[in-house]
C-alpha cells in the first residue's frame, strides 16, 4: 500500500473540505468523510481485501463527498471530477483511475455495489446507520436538509423517512451484517418507538385543542364533539384538573422548555464529572510525590541538611494542594428529608437523592404525585435543581483552582529552592 499516496490524498481533501465547503453542510463535513474512511480501513482489514485493492478503496472514500464543494446536485460527478486531476496531477496511470472514480459512484443514492471492493465503499458510507452516535449524525444530517432548502422538517417527518431509511437499507458485506446488523436494528426500534410517542402527543394536543373549541362552541361536530362529551363527564372542578393532566397548564408540550432544562442538567452533569476527574488527578500526583519524597528523600535529610527547607517546602505544597483537591471531590449530602408541609407550599426539591433519602416511601410517593400533577411545583424544582447543580459546581471548581495555583506556583518555588539549596551547599 503507497502510503505516501494516500498521505497525499488525505491532505488534500482536509485542505479542500476545511476551505472551500460551505459552512451549512453540518452532516457531509470532514469529519464525516474522515469516518468514513475510517470505516473502510476497518472492512477492508476484516474482509481480507489488501494491497491495492484497499488503498483504491480508502482513496474513494477520501474524494466521495469532495463534490459538495461545488453543488449537491450531482456532486458525486463532482466528486469524480475533483479525484480524477488529482490522481492524474499525481502521475496514476487511466485504468487505476478510472476503477477508482468507479467507487466512489457507487455511494450515490440508489446505486449497487458490483463487487465487493463497491460492496465495502457502499457500506463504509453508511456503517453509521449500525454505530453508537445515530441520532447525533442523524440531526446533524436534518439541519444540513433544512438549511439547504430552506425548509423546516417536522419530528414526525423526519422520524418516518429514518424509519423507511433503515427499514429498506441492507448491508452488502458479510462482516458488516454480523457486526453492525443488530445495532441498526436497535437504531430502527428506536425510531419506531419515538415516532409512537410523536403520535402520541399529537392526539393529545388535537383533543385538547378540540376541548378548547368546544368550551366556545358546544354544537361542534367531529373531534370536538368527542371531546366535549369526554370533559362533559366531569364536573367543574375535575374538568379542571383533567386539562391539567391533559396539559400541565400548557407547560409540559412546551418541547423548547424540555430541551432546556435537560441541556442544562446535562451540562452541568458534565462539568461536575469533568472536575472530578481533575480533582482525582491532582490527589493521585500529590498522593504519589508525597510517597516517592517520604521514601527517599526525607530519611536522608540528615545526611543532606541543605536540603531540608527544600523537602519542607515541596511537602507542604503537596500537602496543601492535596487537600484542597479532597475538598473538591468530597461529597455533601443535605438532611434528606421534605416534609408535607414543604409539599403542600411547593417547597423542596423532590429531584435530587439527597433531598428525599430519609422520607418514608409513601411521602416521596405523595410528593411525586403531587409534584407531577402541578406544572407550578414541578418546573419549579426543575430550577432549583438546576440553581443548586450550580452551586455545587461553583464549590468543587474554586477548590480545584486552589489546589491548580497551590500546585504550580509552590512546585516552581520548590524547584527554585532546590537549586539554590544545590549551589549554595
Amino acid at each position: 500500500m503507497d502510503n505516501n499516496l494516500l498521505f497525499k490524498a488525505e491532505a488534500f481533501v482536509r485542505n479542500l473540505l476545511t476551505n472551500q465547503l460551505d459552512p451549512i453542510y453540518r452532516y457531509h463535513d470532514l469529519a464525516h468523510t474522515l469516518s468514513v474512511t475510517a470505516n473502510c480501513r476497518m472492512l477492508c482489514e476484516n474482509c481480507g481485501v489488501i494491497g491495492e485493492d484497499a488503498e483504491n478503496a480508502i482513496l474513494a472514500t477520501l474524494f466521495h463527498d469532495t463534490g459538495y464543494t461545488k453543488t449537491i446536485l450531482g456532486h458525486e460527478e463532482e466528486s469524480c471530477k475533483i479525484a480524477s486531476e488529482f490522481f492524474t496531477n499525481e502521475g496514476i496511470d487511466a485504468d487505476r483511475v478510472r476503477r477508482i472514480l468507479a467507487l466512489i459512484l457507487v455511494t450515490k443514492k440508489g446505486a449497487t455495489p458490483a463487487n465487493q471492493l463497491e460492496a465495502i465503499v457502499a457500506d463504509a458510507d453508511l456503517l453509521q446507520l449500525g454505530q453508537k452516535g445515530f441520532k447525533t449524525r442523524s440531526n446533524l444530517l436534518r439541519e444540513e436538509l433544512e438549511l439547504v432548502h430552506n425548509k423546516k422538517i417536522s419530528d414526525t417527518e423526519w422520524v418516518k423517512g429514518n424509519i423507511e431509511f433503515l427499514t429498506n437499507h441492507n448491508f452488502y458485506t458479510q462482516y458488516a451484517r454480523e457486526k453492525f446488523g443488530p445495532r441498526k436494528a436497535q437504531n430502527l426500534q428506536k425510531q419506531i418507538q419515538k415516532l409512537k410517542e410523536l403520535n402520541e402527543s399529537t392526539v393529545i394536543e388535537k383533543l385538547t385543542e378540540a376541548a378548547e373549541i368546544v368550551q366556545n362552541m358546544p354544537e361542534q361536530k367531529g373531534i370536538a364533539g368527542v371531546a366535549d362529551k369526554i370533559l362533559s363527564s366531569f364536573g367543574q372542578n375535575e374538568r379542571e384538573t383533567a386539562k391539567k393532566q391533559l396539559k400541565l397548564d400548557g407547560k409540559s408540550t412546551n418541547r423548547g422548555v424540555e430541551t432546556l432544562f435537560r441541556n442544562l442538567t446535562r451540562v452541568h452533569i458534565d462539568l461536575s464529572a469533568n472536575a472530578d476527574r481533575k480533582a482525582n488527578m491532582m490527589i493521585s500526583v500529590n498522593s504519589i510525590l508525597i510517597s516517592i519524597l517520604i521514601s527517599t528523600l526525607v530519611g536522608r535529610l540528615a545526611a543532606f541538611p541543605h536540603l531540608t527547607a527544600p523537602t519542607i517546602i515541596i511537602l507542604s505544597v503537596c500537602m496543601i494542594s492535596l487537600g484542597f483537591a479532597i475538598m473538591s471531590s468530597r461529597p455533601n449530602i443535605s438532611k434528606g428529608v421534605v416534609s408535607r408541609e414543604d409539599i403542600e407550599n411547593k417547597r423542596g426539591n423532590l429531584l435530587f437523592f439527597g433531598n428525599f433519602y430519609n422520607m418514608s416511601l409513601d411521602d416521596y410517593t405523595f410528593g411525586m404525585e403531587r409534584l407531577m400533577m402541578d406544572a407550578e411545583y414541578l418546573y419549579g424544582s426543575m430550577i432549583r435543581d438546576v440553581y443548586y447543580l450550580g452551586v455545587v459546581l461553583e464549590r468543587k471548581y474554586m477548590f480545584l483552582r486552589y489546589s491548580y495555583d497551590v500546585f504550580g506556583i509552590g512546585l516552581l518555588i520548590s524547584v527554585l529552592s532546590f537549586i539554590a539549596a544545590v549551589i549554595l551547599a
